[in-house]
């Protein structure tokens, strides 16, 4: 058994887990107490199954072996698996059983999930593959996340500007790839955006389920109950009138998303989905200063905000480019204006090294000054030795004459 797959299946196990073994050459399952392949003699693999959810445990599509379940939803589940072929772990979700029954449907999921995989973008997730299985399950393979969607992120401590600012950017910033493909995601919401746990805590996002939300469209509507595709506290309020939509529907969505980032709830709220559809069609936003207490958001964050969240699609940026654009700007602002712990500091700082810098200047001139005088009084200093010198020489020289002259008895000197 190989020692890396023990940590993983110890951590799988639960009260309704068990182990088994699996062959990652052929795919093949084999009870726990095998240890190799009968077919290929290859090792066996731990893997744990669920007994609750009979995927588990499984080798899907011949290729992808099902680890454990880590989400469920309405449209389906996601479960932790590995690819076989290169033992990569990745992330799988599957569509319930019941869209297999509408080959229209398989046709359009299986085209939007290939235009999909297209998108090569840092902040759009990577789809690895897609398919289904000879039991008619769809299924999309993508690459693991490991953090929390901004829906937990929001249950906990309210987010701070400049991460309201750095998130909506990634999201835009993926919205401009999508829709450069001509991508509707139709379903934006916190749930589809993850939060990446990076090591230096910096906030990084991938953008979940690109063009699944169109594909699926069609079998969605509107029910007795007021069920509708999609999550109706971030739907356009064309999306809610069942009207074309593009890309501008996605930017009321993340509008409302933004919305709730700064004010801890979505624009409009109501215990009946048809009430929330209702007022995103004919009921002005309530304003963010009258939505929340708090005092850090900038004025042109709360604009940009308002502008997505306009009723008309002509009358918020025309793409998500130009949402980013305008959010350029506020982050310089979000560093200036909304951390002033860290712009006193800044402001400290330079204006110590100003003032060292003066205090400097004043001392370089005063030592200039000094550097001068001392200068021209050792320039000086070598002509009076020299002059002494030669005044020295002299001197000794005209003694030495006058000693001469004496001693041969000059007649000159001798005159009285």
């Amino acid at each position: 058994m190989n020692d890396d797959t023990l940590p993983f299946s110890a951590s799988l196990a639960t009260a309704n887990t068990m182990v088994a073994r699996v062959c990652t050459t052929c795919g093949k399952t084999y009870p726990p107490s095998a240890v190799y392949c009968s077919i290929d003699g290859s090792e066996l693999s731990a893997i744990a199954t669920d007994d609750t959810d009979p995927l588990v445990g499984q080798v899907l599509d011949g290729r992808w072996v099902i680890r454990r379940r880590i989400g469920a939803g309405g449209m389906g589940a996601v479960y932790a698996a590995s690819q076989l072929s290169v033992n990569r772990q990745v992330a799988i979700k599957t569509l319930p059983l019941e869209h297999s029954k509408n080959p229209g449907l398989v046709e359009r999921f299986l085209h939007e999930a290939e235009v999909a995989s297209t998108i090569a973008h840092p902040h759009c997730v990577t789809i690895h593959d897609f398919g289904q299985t000879r039991e008619g399950l769809l299924y999309l393979a993508m690459e693991y996340l490991d953090g929390q969607s901004l829906e937990d992120r929001l249950q906990q401590a309210p987010i701070s500007i400049p991460e309201v600012i750095e998130i909506t950017n990634q999201v835009a910033a993926a919205l401009t790839a999508a829709h450069a493909q001509r991508i509707v995601h139709r379903d934006l919401k916190p749930a589809n955006i993850f939060l990446l746990s990076m090591p230096d805590h910096s906030v990084f996002v991938k953008v979940l389920d690109f063009g699944i939300a169109k594909a699926l469209d069609s079998t969605r509507r509107l029910t007795g109950t007021g069920e509708v595709f999609g999550t109706p506290w971030y739907m356009s309020p064309e999306q809610s009138l069942g009207q074309a939509v593009d890309g501008r529907s996605d930017l009321y969505s993340l509008g409302c998303i933004l919305y709730e980032m700064l004010t801890g709830r979505p624009p409009f709220d109501a215990d009946n989905p048809m009430a929330i559809l209702s007022a995103h069609i004919h009921t002005p936003v309530p304003p963010i200063d009258q939505t929340t207490q708090r005092s850090d958001i900038p004025p042109e964050l709360a604009r940009l905000c308002m502008r997505l969240l306009r009723k008309s699609p002509d009358e918020r940026p025309p793409d998500a480019a130009s949402a980013r654009a305008s959010l350029k700007s506020l982050g310089d602002t979000a560093d200036r204006d909304v951390l002033p712990s860290l712009s006193t500091l800044a402001a400290a700082s330079t204006a110590a090294n100003s003032t060292t810098i003066v205090h400097d200047d004043k001392a370089k001139t005063q030592d200039s000054s000094s550097s001068a005088s001392t200068t021209e009084k050792s320039l000086a200093l070598p002509w009076i030795l020299v002059l002494g010198l030669i005044g020295t020489i002299v001197g000794v020289g005209t003694i030495a004459t006058l000693w001469t002259w004496l001693a041969q008895g000059s007649p000159d000197l001798l005159v009285p």
